[in-house]
């Protein structure tokens, strides 16, 4: 999949956003809390914030979506996480 993302969006492959990235893609639909994405990214000894996780999928999108304000792949879900939609709107 970070293939078709390199080539469709020029994507980049440096492994933090990889890392970061894989468990959404890997997992299309099902939702991520900050938690959850914070360990799969960086580990559980993290003393950053969570909300650093807001910055990143802030990043994410202006590299994937036409629309940022309207994202159709990285999906915020309220009061939860975050989620890939795998599909575009």
């Amino acid at each position: 999949f970070f293939f078709f993302l390199k080539k469709k969006f020029g994507f980049p492959h440096k492994k933090k956003k990889k890392i970061f990235f894989h468990p959404l893609v890997q997992y299309p639909g099902q939702v991520f809390t900050r938690a959850r994405i914070v360990n799969s990214a960086f580990g559980f000894d993290f003393e950053g914030y969570e909300r650093t996780i807001d910055t990143h999928i802030k990043n994410l999108r202006q590299k994937i979506e036409d629309d940022t304000r309207d994202p159709s792949y990285i999906l915020t879900v309220y009061g939860v996480g975050y989620k890939f939609s795998g599909d575009k709107r």
